[in-house]
């Protein structure tokens, strides 16, 4: 059983990164993979293999994480991972789309990390390819396993408006929108985790986490950090306690 993981910075949404596809829809530009917004998706213009080019800023950390979300048209497909050793394209890794439309793989940094990468999408049959987000990025496993019997990982908070009419005569309730919704609360964590890892998580826009990558990667999600109180402190010499809050979407 591994520990869980958090996915907090998209190399690809930084301003020295490149995302280009030899195939586009209108309004559906390749760019639109670095934005944590799962609505705003890349899509291709025709039914033909596409080739997605990627330039990432230079990658320092041990372990580089991709994830592929919201491909739910490839699902069941593979996709071929390449890293460019000039003027050869190298094979690293076949990412297989789950049946939700999702997708992990990791590039393990042998130093230095290549910046130039493709990703080749096979011909499809019917729809055009679409993924709403394609990250390149450091991964932070989080220090503790999960605590069994104070976690759910597809736990819900739910938004509910109750129908009175106007004579009060109760008419029922409207459902509105979920959220996956997460506390882990961790205790005895080493200074030195929390120093490197917390501010990345709590200052993160939006990231990808998963309560059991080893095993659980269909559990994958996309999510906000919501944490009110973002403070670490100290319980013994060394070591400190921490709350990770998230709130995360539910596909449809």
């Amino acid at each position: 059983m591994g520990k869980p993981k958090i996915w907090p910075d998209n190399l690809l949404a930084h301003d020295d990164a490149e995302l280009t596809a030899n195939s586009e829809a209108s309004e559906h530009p390749a760019v639109n993979m670095a934005d944590w917004r799962s609505t705003k998706t890349w899509r291709a213009g025709s039914l033909a293999q596409v080739i997605i080019d990627i330039i990432i800023p230079v990658f320092s950390g041990p372990v580089m994480g991709i994830i592929v979300y919201g491909a739910k048209t490839l699902a069941g497909q593979t996709l071929t991972l390449e890293y460019q050793n000039a003027p050869n394209w190298i094979w690293c890794g076949d990412i297989i789309i789950n049946p939700l439309g999702r997708a992990y793989q990791q590039i393990f940094n042998m130093g230095p990390m290549p910046q130039n990468f493709r990703l080749t999408i096979p011909a499809q049959v019917s729809d055009p390819a679409e993924i709403g987000i394609l990250y390149f990025g450091e991964e932070i496993e989080l220090p503790q396993w999960i605590s069994f019997g104070q976690f759910d990982p597809h736990g819900k908070q739910f938004t509910r408006e109750g129908l009175t009419s106007s004579e009060g005569i109760l008419l029922g309730n409207v459902d509105g929108f979920s959220l996956y919704s997460h506390k882990l609360d961790f205790r005895g964590v080493p200074n030195d985790w929390v120093e490197t890892n917390l501010s990345k998580i709590w200052d993160s826009s939006a990231c990808f986490f998963c309560w059991e990558p080893m095993n659980h990667i269909t559990d994958l999600q996309l999510c906000r950090v919501v944490n009110p109180d973002r403070r670490a402190n100290f319980s013994a010499p060394g070591v400190r306690d921490l709350t990770i809050q998230l709130e995360g979407e539910v596909p449809s």
